[in-house]
């Protein structure tokens, strides 16, 4: 499966190489599925976590004023950032002094 959407990607890619606009609209095209791949991807597993949350019942209520939402969401931010860090960082020279 993987080896044939590979070799549509590169038919459709080796197609529209012989113009500039073709090759920008290309990846327009790409960027805007990888966005909403990505952005669906990160919905259904945020409505699947809303629903097992859900069924915690009153000791849920609990969490919320203990402040887990708040925690959570530090910690999410804390590791993002820290891959966000690491990728980049890799590509960037750093002056030695």
């Amino acid at each position: 499966m993987f080896k044939s959407l590979f070799n549509l990607i590169m038919t459709a890619l080796k197609v529209n190489n012989r113009n500039w606009f073709a090759q920008v609209m290309a990846g327009v095209g790409f960027g805007v599925i990888t966005v909403v791949g990505t952005t669906s991807f990160v919905d259904y597993y945020k409505v699947k976590a809303i629903e097992e949350f859900g069924k915690l019942g009153a000791f849920s209520g609990l969490l919320g004023l203990a402040g887990v939402d708040k925690a959570i969401s530090i910690i999410i931010g804390a590791y993002i950032a820290n891959v966000y860090i690491k990728t980049f960082a890799s590509t960037l020279k750093v002056v030695k002094r």
